[in-house]
């Protein structure tokens, strides 16, 4: 399966890419927010083709709604982030986007956790697979619309997944299915949409680099995007672009802290986040005291990680 993937790929990469695969011009640069996970339910773009064959880039939510759904967004209970190749043409809730609203899927590797199965402790190992050297990758799927009760009209995709294969069953039975540049115009043509699975879906896919990463920054990425700190602080290559604190591009190299009133170590960065007030009275950034301490230690890794 694929519950989390990268997209950390600059609008200026991705057009080059577009434009040499499928021959893009036409669409505005796009603020592309650059992200270490993408989680299901959230908002991430896709490319698909417009009436007149040309490539747009769009957002839409990871977790398909069939156009069928009567209700709320919540209402809709199957998961469906993931379709299987095997049956993507013939189920209820893919077969129609199988035929007519194919998808990219904007990103750059996907994650997967390695550890003793229904282990909740968090201590499972994450990696990071990505394309071996520097060609663009993305992902197959199937995007639809539809209109929710609560919502209005949510357009949402899914992304199509296989067997690993011998390469990546250590790791997982399933694997997202990895489109090059030269495959993106064979999967998004609606000439072959009506056809059966394509032999892209059916065939080897190719070894990725398998790279272990640390789930404790995996986690603060997450935490810093959801406590708010993006508003405030500018990290380069992030969507974090605040003005009105301190630029954290590279925190991780600093001596020091707090204007040079205190050294740069796990510790004092704990203390720092979870209440700065009390080290340093009268500064404008807030106190983070309802943070459990795997959170505080989580957001302090990744701080510690940029350099």
């Amino acid at each position: 399966m694929c519950g989390r993937y990268r997209n950390v790929q600059s609008w200026n990469d991705l057009h080059g890419a577009l434009e040499l695969f499928l021959g893009f011009t036409g669409q505005p640069a796009l603020n592309l927010e650059s992200r270490e996970q993408v989680r299901p339910t959230q908002n991430a773009p896709i490319v698909t083709l417009g009436e007149d064959g040309e490539p747009q880039v769009w957002n839409a939510r990871w977790w398909l709604i069939p156009w069928f759904h009567k209700g709320t967004v919540e209402d809709w209970k199957a998961t469906t982030f993931n379709a299987r190749a095997e049956t993507v043409a013939t189920s209820r809730a893919y077969g129609d986007g199988f035929a007519k609203r194919r998808c990219l899927v904007v990103a750059d590797g996907w994650y997967e956790w390695m550890g003793p199965r229904g282990d909740s402790s968090g201590k499972k190992q994450p990696w990071l697979f990505t394309a071996q050297g520097a060609q663009p990758l993305t992902f197959a799927g199937i995007w639809d619309s539809c209109d929710t009760s609560d919502e209005g009209r949510v357009p949402s995709f899914t992304i199509v997944t296989q067997a690993a294969g011998a390469t990546l069953n250590d790791y997982h039975d399933r694997a997202p299915v990895v489109l090059f540049g030269e495959d993106w115009q064979r999967w998004l043509d609606a000439r072959l949409a009506r056809a059966q699975p394509p032999t892209l879906l059916q065939s080897p896919q190719p070894t990725p680099a398998a790279v272990p990463v640390s789930a404790e920054v995996l986690l603060g990425s997450q935490l810093f995007g959801e406590v708010g700190c993006t508003a405030c602080h500018r990290v380069a290559g992030t969507s974090a672009q605040g003005l009105s604190g301190p630029d954290l591009t590279h925190v991780g190299s600093r001596q020091s802290l707090g204007a040079g009133i205190l050294p740069n170590t796990r510790g004092t960065l704990i203390g720092w986040i979870g209440d700065s007030q009390s080290i340093k009275p009268n500064n404008r950034m807030p106190a983070y005291r309802s943070l459990q301490a795997a959170e505080l230690n989580a957001l302090a890794a990744y701080m510690e990680s940029l350099k």
